[in-house]
C-alpha cells in the first residue's frame, strides 16, 4: 500500500513553508504544495483548522499542481502520470460544510510524464505539459480541445499571455520556446 501523502493549502499570509515540497503553486490567496515523494491525500488550511481528504484520487505521485486566479474562486488542478483532477473552487473544498468531488480529466497519453499544468487567465482552459506535447483542455466539460506539438524533447512549462488567452508560450528540454495560438 502506498504511503499516505499530504497536499497542503495555506493562506498566503504565512511567510514560509516548513516542508520539503515536490511541486508548488500559488495565487494571491493560497499556496498549494505537495511533500516530496507524496501522493495526494489531504489539503490543510492555515492554522490546521480544516482538513480535506483527497484519498482515492491518485495512486501515483502528484507531478504538477496549479491554483487558478482568485477572481474565479481559486480553482485547482492536480496531476499525476495517470490523470489530472480539476476542482472548481479551492475555497469551497476547504469549507467545513462542503464535500466537493474533483472532475477527472483523462490523459490522452497515459503513462507519459506530466511535467506542468496551468490555467489560462480566465480559468476556462488548462494547458498540460505531457511528453513532447502540450494538451489544452476546456474545463467546463473537461475535454481536450487541442494538442500542440513541435518540441523534440519533453515540454517543461507553459504560460498563457496575460490579456491574450488564445496565445500560449511553451518551453522544452530541447532548449526551445514556442508560441502557439490556441483555438
Amino acid at each position: 500500500m502506498p504511503p499516505k501523502a499530504t497536499l497542503g493549502a495555506t493562506r498566503t499570509t504565512c511567510c514560509s513553508i516548513e516542508k520539503t515540497t515536490r511541486t508548488i503553486s500559488a495565487n494571491s490567496e493560497f499556496v498549494v504544495y505537495t511533500q516530496q515523494n507524496d501522493r495526494a491525500s489531504s489539503i490543510e488550511q492555515q492554522l490546521h483548522t480544516s482538513l480535506l481528504s483527497l484519498d482515492g484520487y491518485f495512486s501515483e505521485e502528484i507531478t504538477a499542481l496549479s491554483v487558478g486566479p482568485i477572481q474565479y474562486a481559486s480553482p485547482l488542478l492536480a496531476a499525476s502520470n495517470e490523470a489530472i483532477y480539476y476542482w472548481r473552487s479551492l475555497n469551497q473544498m476547504l469549507s467545513d460544510d462542503v464535500k466537493t468531488n474533483g472532475s477527472e480529466i483523462l490523459l490522452m497519453q497515459p503513462g507519459v510524464a506530466v511535467q506542468f499544468v496551468t490555467f489560462d487567465p480566465e480559468a476556462s482552459m488548462a494547458a498540460v505539459c505531457c511528453g513532447k506535447s502540450v494538451l489544452i483542455f476546456e474545463l467546463e466539460h473537461c475535454k481536450m480541445i487541442s494538442q500542440l506539438e513541435g518540441h523534440t524533447q519533453s515540454t517543461t512549462t507553459a504560460a498563457f499571455l496575460p490579456g491574450m488567452t488564445q496565445i500560449l508560450v511553451t518551453c522544452s528540454e530541447d532548449r526551445t520556446i514556442k508560441v502557439a495560438a490556441v483555438q
